[in-house]
């Protein structure tokens, strides 16, 4: 789960800074990491959310791991699996449509 959730920052920053570099440039102002929350929910969930607030104009995306380690009856196999949305925005924003979410423990 932590490795996804790097996976996630290391898209959203490739994927915003290059036509965004202040939106990233602000985030990473603090103390060199910015804000990062990990938020649990299902698949679905997830898909319909980042689907909500790009429709708001919020940078967003879903992280999809190409070899997601799956067991399926007693064996190992790597799939593709979307695994991890990622968002940058104002708080004041983003806390709406997320509160209703707790944290990945």
């Amino acid at each position: 789960a932590m490795a996804a959730a790097n996976h996630a920052g290391t898209q959203m920053i490739r994927n915003v800074k290059p036509k965004h570099k202040s939106i990233i440039d602000e985030w990473d102002s603090a103390n060199g990491a910015g804000v990062t929350i990990v938020l649990s929910c299902s698949e679905e969930e997830m898909k319909a959310i980042i689907q909500d607030v790009q429709s708001l104009g919020i940078h967003s995306g879903i992280w999809t791991d190409p070899t997601y380690p799956a067991l399926i009856n007693g064996k190992f196999y790597e799939i593709k699996m979307d695994v991890c949305g990622w968002m940058i925005g104002d708080a004041s924003v983003l806390k709406p449509l997320l509160s209703h979410l707790v944290l990945y423990p």
